[in-house]
């Protein structure tokens, strides 16, 4: 998984709750990085992860479709997030003064 897939997956797990489509997830990340995100990139990326299991799409409207994270993705960003929490240990313990 690359770290925009990851960004994607934590984009939706921000806005659970509100059905959010390609468009929020896209206002999200560019709000986030301060920068414009490619159409293209973000699409294609979406539908890797559902092609994968970790992102379910679903139909809202006749033109819309909604983004939730699967179990399989919620589990993958706590063990992610669990694995960044030793790195960052390890660096606060190596900091000298």
């Amino acid at each position: 998984m690359t770290g925009f897939q990851r960004d994607l997956l934590l984009t939706v797990a921000l806005l659970s709750g509100t059905n959010p489509s390609g468009k929020d997830i896209m206002h999200e990340l560019e709000s986030e990085y301060g920068a414009a995100v490619n159409h293209g990139r973000l699409y294609q990326n979406l539908g890797d992860l559902v092609d994968t299991g970790f992102i379910q799409k679903l139909p809202l409207d006749g033109r819309t479709n909604v983004y939730r994270l699967t179990e399989r993705a919620s589990t993958q960003l706590h063990a992610h997030y669990a694995w960044e929490e030793k790195c960052l240990q390890s660096i606060n313990e190596e900091t000298v003064d």
